[in-house]
Parts: C-alpha cells; sequence; structure tokens
C-alpha cells in the first residue's frame, strides 16, 4: 500500500507581514500538489496541526478546498493546534461536515487500527496510551521531541519503540 502523508499544514489566515494572497496560493500549490500526487498513491493520512489555531471562516473555506482534492481514501488526526483542552480536539466538530463534502476523507480522533497495515494514535490521546494495546508494525502519530536546549518531549518516546516504523507530524 502507497499511502501519502502530509503534517503541519498550519493553515493561518491574516499573519502579520504575510499578504493573505500569498497565504491563498501557497495552500493553492498545496492542493495542486496533492491531487498530482495522489495519482499514485493508495491513501492519504494528514497528520495533524492542519490549522496552526481554531480557525476563522476563510481558513474553513481553505481546509474544504484541500479536502475536496482528495480523490482517495484520507483520514485526518488532530495535531497540537488543534487541541482545545486537555484530551479534546475542535476536529469532532468538523467530522460530519468533512464527510458530507467528501466522502472519502474520514476525521478521527480517536485510536485508529488499519488491520494488517498500521495503527494511528492521534495527538489528544498521546498522553494516555498504552503501547500493549496495539498490534500493527508502523504507528501514524503526531508528537513533539526534543530539541535542546528548550524544547522538551512531551512524552517518553521510548514508548514508540515497540513500532517498526513510527511516522509523526510536530517533528518540525
Amino acid at each position: 500500500m502507497k499511502i501519502l502523508f502530509v503534517a503541519d499544514i498550519h493553515i493561518k489566515l491574516g499573519q502579520k507581514g504575510v499578504p493573505i494572497e500569498w497565504s491563498l496560493n501557497r495552500y493553492r500549490l498545496l492542493q495542486e500538489a496533492i491531487g498530482d500526487l495522489l495519482s499514485k498513491a493508495d491513501m492519504f493520512i494528514i497528520g495533524g496541526d492542519i490549522f496552526d489555531k481554531m480557525p476563522s471562516v476563510e481558513e474553513l473555506e481553505v481546509y474544504y478546498d484541500l479536502i475536496s482534492v482528495c480523490s482517495k481514501p484520507t483520514l485526518i488526526y488532530p495535531g497540537n493546534h488543534e487541541a482545545t483542552k486537555k484530551g479534546k480536539t475542535f476536529f469532532t466538530h468538523l467530522r460530519s461536515v468533512t464527510n458530507k463534502i467528501n466522502p472519502l476523507v474520514t476525521v478521527i480522533d480517536d485510536y485508529y487500527r488499519l488491520v494488517g497495515s498500521f495503527d494511528i494514535i492521534p495527538y489528544n490521546l498521546l498522553k494516555s496510551f498504552d503501547p500493549n494495546d496495539f498490534e500493527e508494525r508502523i504507528l501514524f502519530t503526531h508528537v513533539r521531541g526534543e530539541i535542546p536546549p528548550h524544547v522538551k518531549s512531551e512524552i517518553d518516546l521510548n514508548l514508540f519503540n515497540r513500532w517498526e516504523l513510527v511516522v509523526a507530524g510536530d517533528l518540525h
């Protein structure tokens, strides 16, 4: 199975010193690239931080344009920028409308397993998971690692040792 993975898109309009038209063009170019790359993939996974903060109506429009180009089964899970409080995310409120806009797109904010392929641990559950509850060889998640001297890991990264491959957003 070929999976296209992207994370940390950070849809944000109106950032100081960044013209909105420049930002909109950036997201349009991303949508075109995703559309082209999906022809070579079986599945698309967006691994958190699609937004930079609680989105404005204009930022939601960019998101809806992005998911409309998803021509393959697509899974979206939240990152730390979608978190609203401990264990919660505003993605829950986008699940239904996202699927109505594009039935190939599924928003998840709970543990997910594609049997025989991979596990997903979304950011909102990162601090409470038990590695022994998972079975697959590959893990998708969203976790901050250590970037000395200022950034510390959010969790003990040794918890991921049971997987052969970990694909993670937030390592920017």
